[in-house]
């Protein structure tokens, strides 16, 4: 998950660039600069061997990188509100995943547990659907509609790193230097293009 959204932030310049004809500014060069560091650390010696697991993270950066673009280019050309985005988003997710488990994997479909005696399980589905997922893909496309694709997955990294730095803080997760040195730069490059120019917010 660090290194896609390390890729991300990589791939959306360029591809920003081809979907929307914007081209992007210096200070974006060097978020994407800074990304490519921050995936380097984070890949721990730095030895570049590619596995089928790369490839795979690979193809859900993009595949992540073109969902934000074509967020983007609908809640340009049309009055549909980020949050109408929000529903429909999920929901083909939703409906799209139960039809693919239900051609490939029909015999790990299993009955749900009642809401009787299983609160703590309906308490977290209920909390990964509203608070992690819904809201998550309401905040990212209202700003995509007020900023653009590529400063708002710079601010998706922060927020990944702030989650780690206080992982770390609190002692549920040892870091190494490398990974201290990825979330520090993770931290500039956020801060560098984070913040959009007045010119380029879309009241």
């Amino acid at each position: 998950m660090r290194r896609s959204i390390s890729l991300c932030v990589v791939l959306t310049p360029l591809v920003e660039w081809m979907m929307l004809k914007r081209r992007p500014g210096w200070i974006e060069w060097a978020a994407v600069a800074l990304s490519l560091l921050g995936a380097w650390l984070l890949a721990g010696d730095g030895a570049v061997v590619l596995n089928p697991g790369d490839a795979l993270i690979l193809l859900m950066a993009l595949l992540r990188t073109l969902n934000v673009c074509v967020t983007k280019r609908v809640l340009r050309d049309s009055a549909l509100p980020p949050l109408s985005v929000t529903t429909v988003q999920p929901g083909v997710v939703a409906f799209g995943s139960a039809a693919v488990a239900l051609v490939f994997t029909p015999q790990q479909w299993q009955h749900v547990p009642s809401l009787a005696g299983h609160m703590p399980f309906w308490a977290s589905v209920f909390y990964l659907i509203f608070a992690c997922t819904l809201f998550a893909f309401f905040a990212q496309n209202y700003a995509i509609r007020r900023s653009s694709p590529t400063r708002v997955w710079c601010v998706v990294g922060l927020v990944l790193a702030g989650r780690e730095d206080i992982a770390y803080y609190m002692g549920r997760r040892q870091v190494d230097c490398c990974g201290v040195h990825a979330g520090t730069v993770r931290w500039c490059k956020a801060v560098i293009v984070g913040v959009p120019r007045a010119s380029e917010v879309v009241p």
